[in-house]
Parts: structure tokens; C-alpha cells; sequence
């Protein structure tokens, strides 16, 4: 009620189009801080083009919200709103969305409640801080001093490079732990707020600078522990892969010596056969010899610096060593940098898991078990391939229907199966830039396509 006796009264001064002038000018310098902070902080990858029509979309909903909506409950509109933004234009995680807007609502509300008391106590027309807000020199002081506070904190992010490393893949106790902190802090700032608006005049200005210094660290030193317990649980996650490695070593050191030790053996086979014109039979060896090189080979490959994602790492190697319980031959080429793949950790993990198990449980039932996994970048579409073929019973699949919910090939506990590619399908309608191609002639073939 108070906000639209207000712009009557500006209709009546003929100061509106003043006011509108001001609330325009200062929506687009809030967005601009709002969304350069969150690019910079969170190294999100966009175009300025992109920035420019988030720019557009935030401020027209902060210009439609400061005309239709009270002051008092304006700010969590727009938190909430801006977090939407955030993450259907920037296709960023949530977590992230909340911890961002979090700090952007601390920054702004904090500078504004600042000053806003300052202006109230300098221009004598401006009684309270809605009428302030109503009010275009109020308004016009309040951006300018807000804009230059925030764009010098833009500019030491800049140079000063700060980031905020949050891996895609987090821990969900986590990811809860970031939107619960971020989402008290939100609360809290708006509290002051709202003090301030209503009292701004009686609220005691030494309490309220403790509460924002109080919420400020309380903020920081949470953050700040929820990130070193995700530290922690990454250095673990490398100390396991570190581990997988090792026992790869091993095995491989292993065969090196065996082979080694039969090396001598091999050549004096091949001479036997030589001697004797006999062609199959030193093929038959070379096959021999060249089948346990490849295997050596392919381990080689279960690097944890050649698969550069420690999540996409741990996924391979467990499904080769269970590969290799079931005497399944299973060959790694890697062609990629798994840091530069335009898919989230969690998804590419979830579908490498399902397509790699489906294969392993196919070629269990095979005479000749073969699984070829291939990570390859295609130059002339700019994609990256992820292709998994693998032997099969020659059987009618409905190459259409196996990504259906239920459907399975398989003959004993029916329950269990039938949702893995049906999954799948849903993370890859969920992307715009995923595609899985199924094809079958003498391997059963999974190509999922990354494009940039």
C-alpha cells in the first residue's frame, strides 16, 4: 500500500519517468555485478553475447518486481528468481546457483543497507527507506555508491583471479550441506533488511554493522568448512585411485616378468617352426605373443594421468578387473582429455556404468568375449565419442525397444534389469548436446555422442 501512495506521489510531482530512468540504470548495473561475480567465481564458460541476454533477462524481472511488487518482500523474489536463472541460462548445478546468488545477496543487501542509512541521514526529504526507495535522488545516490563498492570488488575478483573450486560431482551430504548454509545466510540478510526497511530510522546502526559482520563470517567459516571436508573426501577419492593404481602396476609388473621369463621359450617356438616351413604354426604363436603384449598395453592405458577424472577413472578400472574375473578381454584406447568433455562427472559416470555392465553381462554368455571401449574426438563435427562394443548372441534385439522401461533380454531375476537404458535415455533427453547411436552386426555397438 505504502509503495503505490509512493508512486502516486511521484506521478503527481511529475517525477516518475525521473524514478523509472534511475530504477532502469541501476537494474542493469545490479545485474551486471550479479552475473560477473558468478561467471568469475565459478569459471562458468559463456560468451559475452550470453551475458548480455542474461543482463536483459534479470533486469527486466528486477524492473517488473520494483513497479508490482512491496519492498519488503522484493529481495526474496529476486534471490529466488535469479537462482532459476542461473541455472536454466547457465546450465550450472544448483548448489552452485544457491552458493552464488547467496553471495550476491550478501554483497548487495549489505552495501545498500549501509548506505542506505547514510542517505537517509543526508537527504532531509527521505524520512524512511521505502520512501527512500520512491524517492529518484535517493535512488540515483544509492546505485551509484552500491555500482562503484561493487564493481571494485568485480575488479579485485578479476585480477586477483578468485574462484570458487567446487567439483561437478559432489558429495550429496555435500551439496546439501552448501545449499543449507547458503539458503540460512539468504535468510538472514533478508532479516536485516527487513529490520532496516521498517525501522531504519530507530534500528541502532552498531547492532546492525555487528549483525553483518557476524553473518559474514558466520557465511565464510562455513563455506570454508564445508569445502575442506570436500577436499578431504577428494584426497581420499585420489589415495583410492592411487591404490587401483598400484594394484594395476603390480599385475602389470607381473605379466612383464612372466613374460620375461618365457621370452626365450617364445623365440626358440618360432625358430622350431621356421626350420620346419610352418607358417600356421608361427602365426598361431605370433597370435600368442602379440594377445599377451596387448594386454600389458591396454593396463598401461588405466593411468590415472591418461583418464584425467578421477570419478571416470575409478569406473573404468573396476569394470576391467571385472571384466577380467569372467575372462573377458577388454580393450582400453584412449584419444581424449576427460577435463574438456561437455557432460556432468555424475552423468557420464551413471551411463559409462550401466552401457559398461550391460556389455560385460552379454559377452559372459558369449564363446569369444571381446569388449572394445573407445574414447575418441571426432575433428570434423567437433564432438567427442565414447563408443563401447562388445561380442553378443546373434538374437533378435529390438534395437527400439531396449530403451524401454522393463524391457531386458535376460531370463533370471527380471526385476533387477530392464531400467539401465531406460535410465540412459532419460539423463540424454535431459542434454542438448548428448546422443547415443545403437547399431549391431557382428559387435553389439553404444556410440554416445559429446558435442562441444
Amino acid at each position: 500500500m505504502e509503495g503505490a501512495f509512493e508512486l502516486q506521489k511521484m506521478v503527481e510531482a511529475s517525477v516518475f519517468y525521473q524514478w523509472i530512468i534511475t530504477s532502469v540504470i541501476s537494474a542493469i548495473f545490479f545485474s551486471f555485478c550479479d552475473i560477473y561475480l558468478f561467471v568469475k567465481l565459478f569459471s562458468v564458460k559463456v560468451t559475452k553475447t550470453k551475458i548480455l541476454k542474461v543482463v536483459l533477462l534479470e533486469t527486466t524481472f528486477r524492473m517488473i518486481f520494483a513497479l508490482c511488487i512491496p519492498i519488503v518482500i522484493y529481495r526474496a523474489i529476486h534471490i529466488i528468481v535469479t537462482v532459476f536463472i542461473f541455472k536454466l541460462c547457465f546450465k550450472e548445478k544448483i548448489e552452485r546457483c544457491i552458493l552464488g546468488e547467496a553471495i550476491n545477496a550478501i554483497s548487495i543487501i549489505s552495501l545498500e543497507l549501509i548506505f542506505s542509512k547514510l542517505f537517509c541521514l543526508i537527504l532531509p526529504e527521505v524520512s524512511t527507506y521505502i520512501s527512500g526507495m520512491y524517492n529518484y535522488k535517493f535512488k540515483l545516490c544509492l546505485t551509484l555508491s552500491i555500482s562503484i563498492s561493487r564493481l571494485i570488488i568485480c575488479l579485485v575478483v578479476k585480477l586477483k583471479n578468485v574462484t570458487i573450486k567446487m567439483k561437478n560431482f559432489m558429495a550429496k551430504k555435500n551439496k546439501i550441506r552448501v545449499i543449507l548454509i547458503s539458503t540460512i545466510a539468504c535468510m538472514l540478510i533478508l532479516f536485516n533488511a527487513i529490520e532496516m526497511t521498517l525501522f531504519i530510522t530507530d534500528f541502532p546502526y552498531s547492532i546492525f554493522i555487528i549483525d553483518i559482520i557476524s553473518l559474514i563470517l558466520y557465511f565464510y567459516i562455513s563455506m570454508k568448512d564445508i569445502f575442506r571436508i570436500a577436499k578431504l573426501e577428494e584426497m581420499d577419492e585420489k589415495i583410492h585411485n592411487l591404490e587401483t593404481y598400484n594394484k594395476t602396476l603390480s599385475i602389470m609388473y607381473d605379466n612383464i616378468r612372466a613374460f620375461r621369463y618365457d621370452f626365450s621359450n617364445f623365440v626358440q617356438a618360432l625358430n622350431g617352426y621356421a626350420q620346419i616351413n610352418d607358417v600356421e604354426g608361427i602365426k598361431l604363436m605370433s597370435e600368442s605373443i602379440l594377445k599377451e603384449c596387448k594386454e600389458v598395453n591396454n593396463m598401461g592405458l588405466l593411468d590415472p594421468k591418461i583418464i584425467n577424472n578421477s570419478a571416470v577413472y575409478s569406473i573404468i578400472t573396476n569394470k576391467y578387473y571385472l571384466a577380467q574375473e569372467n575372462n573377458i578381454a577388454m580393450n582400453v584406447e584412449i584419444m581424449i582429455n576427460f577435463q574438456e568433455l561437455k557432460i556432468s562427472t555424475y552423468e557420464l559416470c551413471r551411463i559409462l556404468g550401466i552401457l559398461l555392465d550391460n556389455a560385460i553381462e552379454a559377452t559372459k554368455q558369449c564363446e569369444e568375449k571381446v569388449i572394445n571401449v573407445k574414447f575418441l574426438k571426432d575433428f570434423k563435427v567437433n564432438r567427442k565419442l565414447i563408443i563401447i562394443e562388445n561380442t553378443f548372441l546373434q538374437q533378435d534385439i529390438d534395437l527400439e525397444k531396449i530403451y524401454e522401461k522393463g524391457y531386458t533380454t535376460k531370463t533370471d531375476n527380471l526385476e533387477k534389469h530392464g531400467l539401465g537404458l531406460w535410465t540412459v535415455r532419460k539423463i540424454l533427453s535431459k542434454s542438448d548436446n548428448l546422443n547415443l547411436f545403437t547399431t549391431k552386426d557382428e559387435l553389439f555397438r553404444q556410440q554416445l555422442e559429446i558435442y562441444e
